[in-house]
């Protein structure tokens, strides 16, 4: 009889343990950065830049006017007219046949108004009744008036008269031609005209000192001035001369 075969019993195998997976590291997501900061930056630079634009804009505009100022002629009071209060009161002599009148002070031209020479030439002076060498010679003083016309060679205004007058409308002030020296500018109706210092006579005859000035129309040439035998006489009313020559004017 066979014996019975003992049986293996079946070993059990042993089972690694099931490891859990790992669970995978989330990948940090990257975010965008904030363009909030760059837009201010922005929008202040263009702020900062519209700003320093626009002053030096008003620098440069507050520059010209500064300079504008500066360089803007000061005004000053005008000086009282011909026509002021001060010349109302002026005697008036006017001139139908050359049309022109002229103004002097009563109180200083005190004489006869002496009109000669079929109206050309007047004259007046500061003491009554009284013509040129009849005057004091140290307070003297005549105002005058010509008139030169008739442009041919032996009219009272030929060639020899009117280039000796073209000579001084040339010169400067402070330049001198045949003993006339130009001293001064001014005004007579309207046109620019040169202030004249001359001075004859001497020796057996007085020194006669004058100031005068011209101005031409319609081919008459209109000389004005004040004649003395004292220099100081000249000189102390040269700012009258200036006056009498202000209130000149033509009349057509």
């Amino acid at each position: 009889m066979n014996e019975a075969q003992p049986t293996q019993e079946s070993i059990p195998v042993a089972t690694p343990p099931v490891q859990p997976k790992p669970e995978p590291i989330p990948t940090p997501t990257r975010t965008k950065p904030s363009q909030l900061p760059l837009i201010i930056m922005t929008i202040l630079t263009i702020l900062s830049l519209a700003l320093s634009g626009y002053l030096f804009y008003q620098n440069n505009q507050l520059k010209y006017k500064i300079s504008q100022i500066e360089t803007a002629p000061v005004q000053t009071a005008p000086s009282p007219s011909p026509t002021s209060d001060l010349m109302e009161n002026w005697e008036k002599y006017t001139s139908n046949t050359y049309n022109y009148e002229i103004k002097y002070l009563k109180n200083i031209f005190r004489g006869e108004l002496f009109v000669s020479n079929n109206g050309k030439d007047i004259n007046i002076t500061n003491e009554l009744n009284k013509k040129l060498l009849e005057l004091d010679r140290v307070t003297g003083l005549q105002l005058y008036l010509g008139i030169r016309e008739d442009k041919t060679e032996m009219g009272d205004y030929n060639p020899s008269w009117q280039k000796h007058y073209e000579d001084l409308n040339l010169l400067e002030i402070g330049q001198e031609n045949n003993s006339v020296k130009k001293i001064d500018e001014d005004v007579i109706s309207g046109n620019k005209v040169g202030i004249f210092s001359y001075s004859y006579g001497g020796g057996s005859d007085p020194q006669v000192f004058r100031l005068f000035s011209f101005i031409e129309k319609n081919e008459k040439l209109y000389e004005i001035g004040i004649v003395a035998f004292n220099k100081n006489e000249i000189i102390s009313n040269t700012s009258l001369f200036h006056q009498i020559l202000s209130t000149f004017k033509f009349t057509e």
